[in-house]
């Protein structure tokens, strides 16, 4: 999932070595159920990032830090029995997801389905 997906990564700058001009950096999804401290921190070169201002500051160390982190921070939590979706068939019809609980896709601007009937290699 990428960023265009609003995913709101927060994070927090625990280190700053201006002398080899890095960081120390926690990231968390600003709706996680644990706090940023106990998140692990990254160090964080910072010279690779876009320093012009804060918002492209923020948008490079997101992107090339903080979703990769704050995924598997997602991937490592667990689903609440309640939670789990259940498969739909491919024969789709909206009453049969009444009272489902089904996961979706989403496709961010660079991703996304075509539609074809068939593929000759």
């Amino acid at each position: 999932m990428g960023y265009d997906s609003m995913r709101r990564v927060i994070f927090k700058i625990v280190d700053y070595f201006p002398d080899e001009n890095s960081a120390t950096i926690k990231f968390c999804n600003i709706k996680s159920n644990v706090p940023i401290d106990s998140c692990i921190g990254v160090a964080v070169d910072l010279s690779k990032l876009d320093m012009r201002n804060f918002d492209f500051f923020s948008n490079s160390l997101i992107k090339k830090h903080g979703l990769s982190r704050v995924e598997k921070q997602e991937d490592a939590s667990g689903i609440i029995r309640e939670n789990i979706p259940e498969a739909v068939d491919d024969k789709f019809e909206v009453r049969d997801l009444i009272g489902k609980v089904v996961e979706g896709k989403y496709y961010n601007r660079t991703r996304y389905p075509l539609k074809m009937r068939r593929i000759e290699l």
